[in-house]
């Protein structure tokens, strides 16, 4: 078991981090016997404990530091570490480290040591001239800035944890972040921004579709950002669209049955836009008029039904939620009367939000929000793949936004060609791949429609997720997964592996995985680990502190 040493004011951190990395862990009891301890610097007590390995963070000098014979500079600003060639930012405040030992990480650029590995004792110590907690606060609450989209930072510093300990002789069990018989988990969303060409006539909406649908695909096709046949697609649209209008062809731009289509045999989640024509106050207090919609929910309450009936799910594109939880009561209560269905989750349309959303968005109900990502990029806003809690919130999760059309294609943007997008979205289909949880992708209701057509990156991004044995679910479903993993709690709970090789295996949308983390008698590396499925009602049994068999 982990012991843990922080500042009262990082305890909520602490807690997730360890929901995060799902492994047995205590609040420190210097009476208590711990294979590990975590410490804050800012903190003490670490030296009373007889654990194999004791990891130190902090970015202040430690009265700890002299007995190993460190000394730590006085505190930077931000930076990034290179970890045997992986570069972590970090962003709560660094200090480089001098002294017996050998250096594990160092910063980028200076190259001076700010991770150093060393002995007490026969007690292994690894100081960290940085706060492990602190950096978890920031990416879950403020997130990491768009040059950094691409790194996965806190799941990196799980990782980096999991290393110190097998590299330190520890074992230990943990839950992974992705069910048993799968390569990852993905989640297929669809703002639904506009329903239907035929309800722009003279507008802003429709002008910008001639030129991007004439000049606008024209040249990307000059320019290798789109084919010839989609430039060709387009200009036939454009020659049918006084059809369109006049009702005598069908609307291009109605989605629902082109994506039941397109993600057949998935289910996916559709954001629905409560109210027609409101188009919200931004988080500078403007009031953009072009952000309204020309539609509401209650004016698509039969394609709702129809959707729900075929199992997708119906959730909210919020326009005011994020402000307030009154707003976000009268926005979730329409789009709930419309679709018939239980709502739960939300979007904030143009990803509007502050850091208190969060909060607003848990006293007005939500069971999720999908929110936290970028407009400009794509990537892990909050350096996580894993469905995480807000801090100061209750019962709200956050389904983290990795991967959106627009973001990757858009001009403006990104602006990528379709190459591009796609190898992007695989990079980070890969990272989740490697350290498990869900690639989120939001791609919206006319992306398969003239003009935009980005129906063959989508394709090959679900080959993709195919090829990598994802399990595709609606977004509840994913969050139901997460929360049933979270209701595991191991703070405090005596789980061995001799105990975990008894639990038996089970299978279904249900099931978790124990992994029983070994140090390989020639390398540190993850192909010495040990593999179990076990059933969620066993764990539940452990983690009331009961003691199984061989613990």
């Amino acid at each position: 078991m982990i012991g843990v040493i922080s500042d009262p004011r990082q305890e909520r951190a602490v807690r997730e981090l360890f929901q995060l990395f799902k492994t047995p862990w205590a609040m420190f009891d210097p009476e208590a016997s711990y294979d590990a301890v975590i410490v804050s610097c800012e903190a003490s007590g670490a030296e009373t404990s007889d654990a194999r390995l004791v990891v130190r963070f902090g970015v202040g000098p430690s009265g700890d530091d002299m007995p190993v014979g460190i000394t730590a500079a006085h505190r930077r600003s931000p930076g990034v570490m290179n970890v045997d060639g992986t570069e972590i930012p970090l962003f709560a405040g660094t200090v480089t480290l001098d002294g017996l030992g050998s250096a594990r990480a160092r910063l980028t650029g200076a190259g001076a040591p700010v991770v150093l590995d060393c002995e007490q004792d026969g007690q292994r110590v690894i100081r960290c001239g940085y706060d492990l907690f602190d950096e978890v606060e920031f990416l879950l609450t403020q997130g990491q800035p768009a040059e950094y989209a691409g790194t996965p930072t806190l799941d990196l510093h799980i990782e980096l944890l999991r290393r110190w300990l097998m590299d330190a002789g520890v074992e230990f069990v943990e839950i992974p972040p992705t069910p048993p018989g799968c390569g990852l988990l993905a989640t297929l969303t669809h703002d639904v921004d506009f329903l239907g060409i035929r309800r722009h006539t003279r507008d802003r909406t429709l002008l910008g579709f001639l030129y991007r649908a004439s000049i606008g695909s024209a040249i990307d096709a000059m320019r290798g950002r789109g084919s010839i046949q989609r430039a060709l697609r387009n200009w036939l649209a454009l020659l049918s669209l006084p059809l369109v209008h006049a009702g005598l062809i069908d609307d291009f731009w109605l989605p629902f049955r082109r994506y039941a289509q397109a993600d057949s045999p998935y289910r996916s989640t559709f954001f629905i836009v409560p109210f027609r024509d409101r188009p919200g106050v931004a988080p500078n207090g403007e009031v953009v008029a072009s952000r309204g919609v020309p539609y509401g929910a209650a004016e698509i309450t039969p394609e709702l039904h129809a959707l729900a009936r075929q199992g997708h799910e119906i959730a909210l594109h919020g326009i005011d939620a994020w402000r307030s939880a009154d707003q976000g009561i009268a926005e979730l209560t329409a789009v709930g009367e419309a679709a018939d269905a239980a709502v739960g989750g939300i979007r904030m349309h143009w990803l509007y939000f502050d850091r208190a959303s969060f909060e607003k968005l848990d006293a007005a109900g939500f069971d999720y929000d999908a929110t936290w990502g970028y407009n400009e990029t794509v990537g892990f806003r909050a350096g996580t793949s894993q469905v995480f809690a807000p801090i100061g919130t209750k019962h709200l999760l956050e389904l983290p936004l990795h991967i959106q059309d627009t973001s990757l294609l858009y001009p403006g943007r990104m602006h990528c060609s379709e190459a591009e997008a796609v190898a992007l979205a695989e990079k980070i289909i890969v990272a989740v791949c490697h350290h498990g949880g869900v690639a989120t992708i939001s791609w919206h209701e006319r992306s398969l429609s003239p003009e935009r057509l980005w129906d063959e990156p989508y394709r090959k991004l679900l080959a993709i997720l195919r090829s990598r044995r994802a399990s595709v679910r609606p977004a509840r479903d994913i969050v139901a997964w997460f929360r049933l993993r979270r209701g595991i709690d191991l703070e405090g709970v005596d789980l061995t592996a001799d105990a975990v090789s008894n639990l038996p295996a089970a299978t279904g949308d249900d099931a978790l995985r124990v992994r029983i983390n070994r140090r390989c008698s020639e390398s540190t590396v993850p192909e010495g680990l040990t593999e179990l499925a076990a059933a969620a009602g066993d764990l539940k049994e452990a983690a009331r502190g009961r003691r199984l068999v061989g613990s």
